[in-house]
């Protein structure tokens, strides 16, 4: 059968001065007025993953949380800040009742009863991503929190045209949305309908007022509005009526936690640099055991290449699912995966030539091994590099698309679904316990070369997102290909047993990793259901000086500089 190829790509976007990357062109188009204005990378960033919230609000929001990574080009220092969901104080191991034995739910765990984890007042974390946003701009910022948070309340009380992709994730969410009356209020028009984005005179508008007033109410009064003040109040009043253990004290005792984020060096002066509690472990394991083979010569639809990710990634997968959780609660042997040393002994289990079956993990304690991440989480991530060359990643989240579901009425702030990222088998590295966080596949990167800014990147998509970072980044490095051919060229993802595979490789190559052993579900790339993550990033051109950015072709994300 003969039939037309549908090709989709973008152009990759070029600039001297700063450029920020993200998920949505008017957030994006915020953070970088503010790198325009003099502002640094941080003001822009924060800016823009406030912005984020508001206009993708089915993706993350201040109801939820997230990562960032900080680069100071000067001082060479990295800094990380882990503003994710937690657990309220007084959750316990077996809060959810398990219903159905054998069953599972969209992360691979056994059925929970209503799906209250997932779905729901219950399902709810203590949210981070304003405590985030103000601890990174007390820190590193030069402007306000309040200033941050214009655009944000602009997009909010005025409106923004809905466009088809918004269109799209609140249909396919509808049925999540109509739950919940004071969600639907939101999003749906009359409570009933789709807003369009098609109407011959113009797209309807998106208003989210009650939002605004919340937002405005922080701007004024400081953070602790929301960790203590009337917005906080709120959202516990909401939650407790329904079920959930959060109490006030949880609000005013989060905290944004800062860390030194870790590094890998990898080949000829490369530094990944990642942060604890994300996908960072399992990167730079994969990275640690790639390092051991030349891909000199190669293309992206190399079945060698390919067949050596894929087996690399396989082994990371499976010390991720064994031994990784919150490193603040449980004894996690991250130096051990972490080292060169454990790549050596593990790089002996890869075959140049045949796919490995079972794939164990290393034998570090006796926890049981834990369930994978889901491939349906949502989030968001935004990169930006400003003029200094500092750079920022932020990966940020409401979980699943819409979170729970439930907005705290009167607020208009729509809460999270951390809940459901947490093993809720007791007994295991990720189970549930009061005040601690999930694991998450959350993966905002950095990477040097010679010590000096190279590329900035990450990606959202659940369980995916480790993956998709982990190729676009063996791209660039081992493939010399620039930032949006990376984006547009990832091909598998080893995450689960069933190596999922991009159709896009040819039939030629999909023949060859068959023949290799591989077990393959090969997937022709779309706009919905997706493939793998959307990533996102921004790449320093060693030689001209000048910014390089992409994003994923089938997402509405863009990249901009000045």
């Amino acid at each position: 059968m003969q039939t037309q190829e549908w090709i989709i790509r973008r152009s990759e976007s070029i600039a001297e001065g700063g450029m920020v990357a993200a998920k949505h062109p008017l957030a994006a188009e915020a953070g970088l007025r503010v790198l325009q204005d003099g502002g640094n990378a941080v003001d822009a960033a924060i800016t823009t993953a406030l912005a984020m919230g508001v206009v993708e609000p089915y993706m993350s929001g201040i109801g939820g949380g997230g990562f960032m990574l900080y680069h100071e080009a000067e001082s060479g220092e990295s800094h990380f800040l882990d503003y994710f969901m937690a657990a309220p104080g007084n959750a316990t191991p077996d809060m959810y009742e398990i219903e159905t034995a054998g069953a599972t739910d969209s992360l691979g765990f056994r059925g929970i009863k209503d799906d209250a984890n997932l779905i729901g007042h219950r399902a709810v974390g203590v949210p981070g991503l304003i405590a985030g946003a103000a601890a990174a701009l007390d820190r590193f910022g030069t402007i306000s929190l309040a200033e941050a948070l214009g655009p944000a309340i602009g997009f909010a009380g005025e409106g923004f045209p809905v466009s088809w992709y918004t269109m799209l994730m609140i249909g396919r969410s509808m049925e999540t949305i109509a739950r919940f009356p004071a969600t639907a209020e939101i999003f749906l028009k009359d409570g009933r309908f789709l807003p369009n984005a098609g109407n011959p005179t113009g797209p309807d508008k998106l208003v989210q007022s009650d939002l605004a007033r919340s937002m405005q109410q922080i701007a004024e009064g400081g953070a602790s509005v929301f960790y203590g003040g009337a917005v906080g109040q709120a959202i516990v009043d909401e939650l407790s009526a329904h079920g959930n253990p959060m109490t006030l004290a949880d609000l005013t005792g989060y905290e944004a936690e800062w860390s030194t984020p870790r590094r890998v060096s990898y080949r000829d002066g490369y530094e990944l640099v990642f942060g604890p509690n994300t996908g960072g472990t399992t990167l730079a394991e994969t990275f640690n055991l790639l390092e051991h083979f030349s891909f000199a010569g190669k293309n992206a639809t190399d079945p060698e290449a390919l067949h050596l990710f894929i087996e690399a990634a396989k082994i990371a997968y499976a010390d991720r699912w064994q031994h990784l959780a919150d490193e603040r609660t449980v004894d996690v042997p991250w130096r051990q995966l972490e080292s060169k040393a454990y790549a050596q002994q593990r790089v002996a289990d890869i075959d140049r030539m045949k796919a490995t079956g079972a794939v164990k993990a290393g034998q570090f304690g006796n926890v049981p091994a834990g369930a994978p991440e889901g491939d349906g989480g949502c989030t968001t991530h935004l990169s930006v590099i400003d003029r200094h060359r500092n750079m920022v990643s932020i990966t940020q989240t409401n979980n699943m698309v819409f979170g729970s579901g439930v907005t705290a009425a009167g607020t208009g702030v729509l809460l999270n679904d951390t809940m459901v990222l947490f093993d809720p088998n007791p007994g295991r590295a990720n189970s549930i316990a009061g005040g601690k966080r999930p694991l998450s596949s959350m993966t905002p990167m950095l990477a040097l070369k010679d010590g000096k800014p190279f590329l900035t990147v990450g990606a959202p998509g659940g369980r995916l997102i480790i993956g998709t970072v982990m190729k676009v980044i063996h791209n660039i490095i081992d493939l010399g290909m620039g930032i949006q051919e990376a984006c547009d060229q990832v091909l598998v993802d080893a995450s689960s047993p069933k190596i999922m595979a991009n159709a896009a490789m040819g039939e030629a190559t999909i023949a060859a990793l068959k023949q290799m052993g591989h077990d393959l579900a090969v997937r022709e790339q779309g706009f919905l259901p997706r493939l793998f993550a959307t990533p996102t990033g921004i790449l320093v051109n060693a030689q001209t000086g000048k910014l390089h950015g992409g994003a994923d072709s089938y997402h509405p994300g863009v990249a901009i500089g000045y």
